[in-house]
């Protein structure tokens, strides 16, 4: 009987200890996270020297005593974001390259949790100068498959996954020298995503939304140069999207794709 008790005493103890190591641990976790909310805080003031110091007094932390912790990402990942809106895209890009290698050894290649340091990547490319584009195509290329996988083929977050994906190759087609070959296969490949991404939209009882993501594509083509030159079916499939499933408030865009392959 003592026995037992003494052995329900020694686990209780090792259960506590357990416990005060977790919260041990935790407490770093919590500074850093206090630290990024208030290197946040100092952006939105436009104190922004004070905010990236704050940036990056929290990678230091997090590196020193949370290394490879999902903490550690998202330091990280913050870190490169307060560089990137002080126009530093080649000085945050090296983070986002660490915060990817730590989050798939965290999470896996195709976790989820890698598609927004793919899209931030995605970005710092995009900003980071003109002929950069396929780079950052890439990147959204790769969210895409993860996003479909992960929520399914038919789900809103593969929809907007492959609006991302159209609206940076139909700014990469419009880069400087490019040539009409490429520019076509582009656009072409843009013009799929959309009414993929508008069927899916339409699908998922979103009308609206599918809406909106064909009118955005739609702004981002330059009607003589772009629409006037697409495959006719595949240009017919677009009005067809955007006239049979769009509100009301999208008539002018109609309007301009009706007259467009009419033209044709």
């Amino acid at each position: 009987m003592v026995s037992a008790t003494r052995k329900a005493v020694a686990a209780a103890l090792a259960a506590a200890g357990g416990l005060a190591l977790v919260w041990y641990l935790r407490r770093p976790q919590r500074k850093v996270a206090a630290i990024i909310r208030a290197s946040k805080s100092l952006h939105r003031a436009k104190r922004y020297e004070e905010s990236l110091a704050a940036a990056k007094s929290a990678l230091n932390l997090a590196a020193a005593e949370l290394a490879g912790s999902a903490a550690h990402v998202d330091a990280l990942v913050h870190l490169s974001g307060a560089l990137a809106a002080q126009n530093k895209s080649e000085e945050a890009f090296p983070y986002l390259e660490e915060a990817l290698e730590r989050a798939e050894a965290l999470h896996g290649t195709d976790s989820i949790q890698l598609v927004p340091i793919l899209h931030a990547r995605a970005e710092c490319i995009e900003q980071s100068g003109p002929g950069e584009l396929a780079r950052a195509a890439a990147e959204l290329a790769r969210a895409r498959e993860i996003r479909r996988k992960a929520c399914g083929e038919n789900s809103m977050d593969a929809a907007f996954a492959a609006f991302n994906l159209a609206t940076v190759l139909v700014k990469g087609s419009q880069e400087a020298g490019v040539t009409p070959q490429r520019r076509s296969m582009l656009v072409e490949k843009a013009v799929g995503l959309t009414l993929e991404a508008c069927s899916v939209a339409v699908a998922m009882q979103e009308p609206d939304e599918g809406a909106n993501l064909v009118s955005d594509i739609l702004s981002l083509l330059d009607a003589e140069e772009e629409l006037a030159n697409r495959d006719d079916a595949q240009m017919q499939r677009l009005k067809d999207a955007c006239v049979n499933r769009v509100p009301t408030r999208l008539a002018p865009s109609c309007s301009l794709l009706a007259s467009i392959h009419h033209a044709q």
